[in-house]
């Protein structure tokens, strides 16, 4: 599938709308089409040649093969945690079972996942363990899903049964700041963690991200009321304590036997080291790790598990459960329950008028698509407003013909036939609303829909 909407600005890092798809069908599912509406309603996309608003939004990122901006992904997902506090949702639990757990461990719908699974079934069926050959997918895949993020498998080691592998994930190679930080620790690294039980092998039995590009105050400060470090040169403190201090990347990397020349990308930097566990007293949970590093130019994230003797056609049979998720032979399911949610906000969008005016470009839309300029789209405005405030629904010309907001001409406002480019629009362009004369310089508003109406 492509982008049918748009394009993200050129040269700009992109990736898949998988993720947000995922995170859409869990608010669905918590709770129905209002939280949802209101969740993206405060994230606005825009793309290359404008912004996608209301029923557009919706539309985009349901396509999960579309892209959107990497920049625009990482400040979505990292957003969720402090809307779920708000709405005294559980985040960890929400994000596992939920935007997660209706896609079987990833990202990615049944039909994603049999377009990705159809590239590398080959390394997939001569597997000796899955679970390692999904970390050595993780490059390919990458490639695929957001091409200019540099992930892949930096090294696997083994002891007594228990292998240990580090995966490496810049999603801002450029190392200009140019995306902010986010919490690789839930989302990546849960990812990582259960994407082999999409062909039914076992999960990784840990997956820790403790390489973080994020420093300390933007870790801890990430949610209203969180915790608020002093750094006093180059420690931070907490509650009178020192909980980091500084040591550079490649002394980090011997503390845990990564050579530095299996990491070409990232060269030697100072970052932190944290050396208190620190749970947050707001999100409930540990949020940095002894041991781990902050303010780092990539993740690292360790992943561990138990090798257990090979079962014979795992794949094969994961495979087959996809294609019959695909088939809808499983009957109805969570995804199919949030795929009607997702209609029917859709509906509601085609069933209420949502009105927006843009006062750098004095513009007015309507359910996120352009409808009006200039002079109309400033009556329209005033309208509404009145409308949407006071329930009024009749006008004079009179009054618009004084307001100084409207610039007119007093010789020639031409007031008339502006009245009448807006009634026409609104006459082509919508449905349940119209504007009609009613009298000597005067008209009414009327309307069978439910008008809503902002300003931006």
């Amino acid at each position: 599938m492509s982008n049918s909407i748009g394009t993200t600005n050129e040269g700009a890092s992109t990736v898949w709308n998988a993720p947000l798809r995922a995170l859409h069908s869990a608010l669905l599912l918590v709770g129905g089409t209002d939280m949802a509406r209101e969740f993206w309603g405060g994230h606005p996309l825009e793309l290359h040649d404008r912004v996608l608003t209301g029923v557009e939004l919706h539309q985009h990122i349901w396509n999960e093969q579309a892209v959107c901006p990497l920049e625009y992904l990482v400040r979505v997902i990292d957003s969720v945690e402090a809307f779920c506090l708000y709405h005294e949702i559980d985040f960890l639990p929400f994000l596992e079972q939920k935007v997660f757990g209706i896609h079987s461990g990833t990202f990615l719908s049944p039909k994603g996942a049999l377009f990705l699974i159809g590239r590398f079934l080959v390394q997939l069926t001569r597997s000796r363990d899955v679970r390692q050959t999904v970390l050595e997918l993780v490059e390919p895949v990458g490639n695929l899903i957001s091409p200019m993020t540099v992930e892949r498998l930096v090294s696997v080691s083994e002891d007594g049964g228990t292998k240990t592998a580090w995966v490496l994930h810049i999603h801002d190679p450029s190392r200009r700041g140019r995306i902010p930080g986010y919490d690789a620790q839930s989302w990546l690294g849960m990812q990582l963690r259960h994407s082999p039980s999409r062909i039914d092998a076992p999960s990784m039995d840990e997956v820790d991200c403790l390489c973080e590009v994020r420093d300390l105050g933007e870790v801890l400060e990430a949610v209203p009321r969180g915790l608020h470090p002093l750094r006093i040169g180059g420690e931070w403190m907490l509650n009178g304590e020192v909980v980091a201090r500084p040591t550079t990347f490649f002394a980090w990397l011997a503390e845990h036997g990564i050579r530095p020349d299996s990491l070409p990308e990232v060269p030697d930097h100072p970052v932190e080291l944290a050396i208190k566990d620190i749970h947050c007293p707001v999100r409930r949970r540990l949020v940095v790790r002894s041991g781990s590093i902050l303010g780092a130019k990539c993740y690292l994230l360790r992943a561990r598990w138990v090798q257990k003797p090979f079962s014979e056609g795992v794949v094969e049979s994961g495979l087959s459960r996809l294609i019959r998720d695909v088939m809808g032979e499983e009957g109805p399911s969570e995804l199919d329950r949030a795929s009607a949610l997702h209609e029917q906000l859709l509906l509601q969008y085609k069933q209420r008028l949502q009105f927006v005016f843009h006062r750098q470009d004095e513009t007015i839309s309507c359910n996120g698509e352009h409808l009006l300029r200039g002079v109309p789209a400033k009556i329209l405005q005033k309208v509404l407003m009145s409308h949407t405030v006071t329930g009024r629904t009749c006008f004079e010309h009179r009054e618009f013909r004084r307001d100084p907001d409207l610039h007119l001409d007093p010789v020639n406002p031409n007031l008339e036939s502006r009245i009448r480019i807006l009634s026409d629009r609104l006459e082509e362009r919508l449905e349940g609303i119209r504007i009609v004369k009613s009298g000597r310089g005067r008209f009414e508003l009327e309307t069978q829909l439910m008008v809503e109406f902002s300003e931006q």
